[in-house]
């Protein structure tokens, strides 16, 4: 489905999750690359109260496609959960 691009921007915390969006792909790699995607992905997600609208695939359904409870949970399934956990949230 196509939405338009003012259901995108609409959001109060659009620079958030125009980010996450972009981490999307990223997540998924491994090495160093995917770990710091996935640490900046649930830090970014945790900070503007976005896991709902994540996991509930509220913010695929305005338009951010693969936004959803899959990318939330690929996070800790990458084998690096101990370290995504343990790190620092970034300001």
């Amino acid at each position: 489905m196509k939405h338009h691009k003012s259901a995108q921007q609409a959001h109060p915390h659009i620079e958030a999750v125009r980010r996450l969006h972009a981490l999307c792909n990223a997540v998924r790699s491994t090495g160093t690359r995917g770990s710091k995607a996935r640490i900046e992905f649930v830090q970014l997600a945790y900070r503007y109260g976005l896991v709902e609208e994540i996991t509930s695939y509220a913010l695929w359904d305005r338009g951010y496609e693969d936004l959803g409870e899959r990318t939330f949970d690929t996070c800790f399934e990458m084998g690096d959960s101990e370290e995504l956990t343990s790190s620092p949230p970034s300001r």
